[in-house]
């Protein structure tokens, strides 16, 4: 009875694999394709940019929710299913949180002077959540940049 519960965790895996690999395929060619038409496609003159910018910018949005929900169900689930692993995989995402308070504390929320502009998103708080989301962003990336250099120090150390 083990070998046949073995059996089917592997083919639900190998499944799984696949079924990943394929949206994560799927995503990077629609991707491919809108960072394209952005690039190579025709330029609206009324915009005075490319004609498919905002549908780039849609694109960006969707991928950035697809990737915080994901980002927030899955170890919610993993908490759920397995809750001593649940620990450890709650960890990242309450760094995350941690680092995402520590840049918002830290951005600052003067309002610019901006001759010509007289629209309403140059207030204090949109100020403050634009630097705190590049602060963010300035982090992860050194994050992960750090990562893959420290990971790759440790596959040579092992041979």
């Amino acid at each position: 009875m083990a070998v046949n519960k073995i059996n089917y965790d592997r083919i639900v895996d190998k499944k799984m694999s696949m079924m990943s690999t394929a949206i994560v395929l799927a995503l990077f060619v629609v991707t491919i394709v809108m960072i394209c038409l952005f690039s190579f496609g025709p330029y609206d003159a009324e915009l005075e940019g490319p004609e498919y910018t905002e549908a780039l910018l849609n694109w960006a949005y969707a991928l950035l929710g697809i990737s915080i929900i994901a980002a927030l169900v899955f170890p919610i689930i993993a908490f759920i299913t397995k809750p001593k692993q649940g620990f450890k995989n709650l960890l990242p995402l309450l760094g995350l949180v941690a680092v995402a308070a520590v840049c918002y504390y830290v951005s600052d929320n003067t309002v610019l002077e901006l001759p010509g502009y007289n629209g309403s998103d140059n207030n204090p708080e949109t100020i403050q959540w634009s630097e705190a989301i590049l602060f963010l962003t300035y982090v992860m990336m050194i994050l992960n940049i750090a990562a893959i250099i420290i990971t790759e120090l440790f596959k040579k150390i092992k041979k």
